[in-house]
């Protein structure tokens, strides 16, 4: 039997990663093609609608999948808006941030692990959000919408937070029983680590509920110092709630090469007053599956 083309193979002999692969697979759903389950496999039904969307807008219809194609299907997904009517059921929910202009929007990566398609609130707005990455090792994940904002967050540049200072947590906790408000806790750097001497997280007497995942952990100068990953329930512990160093999300948004911003925390502000100008950034993400 003659070996199947190259075309057909999508690559050849070259491997395409399987989270690339999902990536069109979920654009291309929802700019209204069909290419099957979103499993990450080049089968011939993805390579068919991908073939069929470049026909659509004058590209070569290669059906070859390479980062520059997922990109640019996530843009234009992001872009339609609101979701397309799709069969879909709201799985969960978790709470996001958005970290640049162009609508980059920052959250946990269990949060949108396994979505069908991901969808941020914004504005009462709802956007379409393209998975663009993940770091699934410290659980963080990047999301591309449409939104077009000057209210994006900065992270805290300079001196590093303190055991002993104050912080703001905003996020969506338990969604669908509260408010569609955002929601407010604080508290205060009790640990620059987290269990099992972690560095990679900061301890935090801030209560957090299902739902508040993902959202930004903030200075009283309203910058990011963390992301909130959730509480360990093993622990039987009142306050005992865990955030991602902000060096660690930054380490991980330069691999990406997104463009974020830094500022000092030289003004000490009430915690109504960063909540007051941080709200705006802190988003809804929701995990919509078949």
């Amino acid at each position: 039997l003659a070996e199947p083309a190259a075309e057909e193979t999508n690559q050849g002999r070259e491997e395409v990663p399987k989270e690339l692969v999902a990536r069109v697979q979920r654009s291309l759903a929802s700019l209204g093609y069909d290419p099957g389950q979103t499993d990450g496999l080049p089968v011939a039904r993805t390579l068919d609608a991908l073939r069929q969307f470049q026909a659509d807008n004058g590209l070569p219809t290669t059906g070859r999948i390479t980062a520059e194609m997922a990109f640019s299907l996530a843009i234009l997904a992001s872009a339609q808006g609101a979701p397309v009517q799709r069969k879909l059921s709201l799985g969960g929910s978790g709470s996001g941030f958005v970290i640049a202009g162009d609508g980059y929007v920052l959250t946990n990566n269990h949060v949108i692990e396994g979505c069908a398609e991901v969808r941020v609130q914004y504005g009462g707005e709802t956007y379409v959000a393209p998975h663009l990455a993940s770091d699934i090792g410290n659980d963080l994940a990047l999301l591309n919408t449409a939104i077009q904002t000057d209210n994006f967050l900065a992270f805290r540049a300079g001196r590093a937070i303190r055991p002993g200072d104050d912080v703001v947590v905003l996020g969506y906790p338990l969604q669908g029983q509260l408010s569609d408000q955002v929601k407010v806790s604080t508290g205060t750097i009790s640990a620059l680590s987290g269990p099992s001497n972690d560095r990679t997280l900061l301890q935090i007497t801030a209560p957090v509920q299902a739902g508040s995942s993902g959202g930004p952990l903030l200075d009283l100068s309203g910058n990011i110092v963390g992301v909130v990953v959730g509480k360990i329930s093993a622990l039987e512990a009142e306050n005992v709630s865990f955030g991602i160093k902000a060096a660690i999300a930054r380490i991980f948004l330069d691999a990406e090469g997104i463009n974020y911003r830094t500022i000092p925390s030289d003004e000490i502000r009430s915690a109504a007053d960063v909540v007051d100008v941080c709200r705006q950034s802190t988003v809804l993400v929701e995990c919509w599956n078949e």
